[in-house]
């Protein structure tokens, strides 16, 4: 379907309350609440197979990909 080729899976940062990871929009760590919604933007983005990630307050986020968990097309 046309329709469904544009759309981005959501996905949700495992377990409750913060995690730290490195932001790329301001080029250090920042706190990132857990169980925040979250886009995958490319899996394996560095050489230690982080996900790079986009989050709802407009930052790009190096994350490991065991704290990520797949919601779906929600």
């Amino acid at each position: 379907d046309e329709n469904t080729e544009d759309l981005i899976p959501e996905y949700t940062i495992r377990g409750t309350g913060d995690i730290f990871c490195y932001n790329l929009t301001e080029k250090m760590f920042s706190k990132i609440c857990r169980g925040s919604m979250v886009f995958v933007l490319r899996e394996d983005f560095n050489n230690t197979g982080r996900t790079l990630i986009y989050t709802y307050l407009n930052e790009l986020i190096l994350i490991d990909p065991e704290e990520l968990v797949y919601i779906g097309y929600d």
